[in-house]
């Protein structure tokens, strides 16, 4: 991924074109309202303009310099991981690092990181949010000490939020798992509630207010109402990174196999001859390498398949969810990645896997206790990376 990004030294291409210009505005003048009113072609918040605002200087704005400073914060990422992990089981088959690299293996990550693209930045701050919350869970903490965790992790939720606005929708999660747990005292229940709502609703009221709305007043194209169908999708992309990651997360048995097949049928019949929605994952890079047949059956089945996979993906979610009910982590990670995954209903004049990429950060924690490294993870895993390469090579044009 690190050669791939600086081997890259095409001209700013893809979504990049939209964010650079908002940096050099941001330069001109300042984290200002009239910057946040200014702003043009994009949607998420300016956390993007002041990173690479401060870091102009380094980079000048300029690839492969403003690409690289995606991959410093992966590697970060990768590390925070880590602690988060080591604070959220007692018990680990294999190294926490190890465990975190499953992150490169997720094919969009390559796109995220190998491009000066927003995700990465707001990942990276969601990752500091939940490390906060971690220690809050595996210690014993008095409720000064809770107080002070909950607030840098609303300071990092906030900061997050600047950069992709769903993360702002992580409050509901967190308030849920806290009534869920016996915190004995309702004090101590406030003293992790209150910091961690009240902070992040800091950060972007303001900027809310000062927009009219959720995104910057030039922004051209503008969500109108909700498409369940883009929740559906988000479900099903969501489930083929986590077979890609890990696949013992699905619980398979006969019974079920029964069930998945019934549930395709009906999936075809409901594609077909009664809904036009549709979605093609992966087919720019798919139609690039692959013979015209093979592309056809791609385009009958993979439709179908998503509806699938994304009603099994659910299932096993929420017996996930019981299973771990004790891991608050962890329930607050499955719960996050399905309220991410589902709030791409709200982006219903298009869908996109890098929507589905934010639940990243909560999906590597759901899969730790399905780790399992043998052949088939390892030839998934190169199948994977290799699809990440070849969709980043489709807008970077490495090779």
């Amino acid at each position: 991924m690190i050669g791939s990004t600086v081997i890259n030294k095409s001209p700013i291409i893809f979504d990049e074109q939209n964010f650079v210009p908002n940096v050099e505005l941001i330069s001109q003048l300042g984290f200002s309202k009239e910057f946040l009113v200014e702003m043009k072609n994009q949607a998420p918040g300016p956390l993007y303009q002041i990173i690479h605002w401060s870091l102009m200087p380094l980079t000048h704005l300029k690839p492969p310099a403003i690409r690289v400073v995606n991959l410093v914060f992966l590697v970060l990422i990768i590390f925070i991981t880590s602690k988060v992990i080591t604070n959220t089981f007692p018990e680990l088959k294999y190294p926490p690092l190890f465990l975190a690299m499953n992150i490169i293996v997720v094919p969009v990550t390559w796109v995220i990181s190998g491009l000066a693209l927003t995700e990465i930045p707001a990942m990276f701050f969601v990752f500091l949010s939940l490390l906060m919350l971690s220690y809050i869970f595996k210690n014993n903490y008095s409720n000064r000490k809770i107080i002070l965790f909950s607030s840098l992790a609303g300071v990092f939720l906030g900061l997050a939020a600047m950069g992709r606005t769903p993360y702002l929708g992580l409050i509901l999660p967190m308030v849920l798992v806290v009534l869920h747990k016996d915190f004995r005292s309702l004090k101590k229940a406030a003293s992790l509630i209150v910091p961690y709502f009240v902070i992040p609703l800091i950060f972007m009221v303001p900027i809310f207010i000062i927009w009219g709305g959720l995104v910057s007043p030039n922004q051209p194209i503008v969500s109108g109402g909700f498409k369940l169908w883009y929740g559906v999708l988000s479900f099903g992309y969501g489930s083929i990174i986590f077979f890609l990651i890990a696949p013992k997360w699905f619980i398979f048995n006969r019974k079920i196999f029964l069930a998945i097949a019934l549930t395709f049928i009906l999936a075809i019949i409901y594609s077909t001859w009664i809904s036009k929605d549709s979605y093609y994952p992966f087919i720019v890079t798919i139609e690039k390498f692959a013979p015209s047949f093979f592309v056809s059956m791609y385009k009958f089945t993979i439709t179908p398949i998503l509806i699938c996979l994304a009603i099994y993906f659910v299932i096993c979610a929420i017996i996930h969810l019981y299973t771990f009910r004790d891991n608050i982590i962890y329930v607050f990670s499955i719960l996050s990645a399905l309220l991410i995954m589902f709030s791409n209903i709200a982006n219903s004049y298009q869908f996109s896997s890098r929507y589905v990429a934010q639940a990243i950060p909560f999906m590597i924690i759901a899969i730790v206790p399905f780790e399992n490294v043998d052949r088939k993870k390892c030839m998934l895993a190169v199948i994977a990376m290799i699809i990440g390469f070849f969709s980043l090579n489709t807008y970077a044009l490495i090779i």
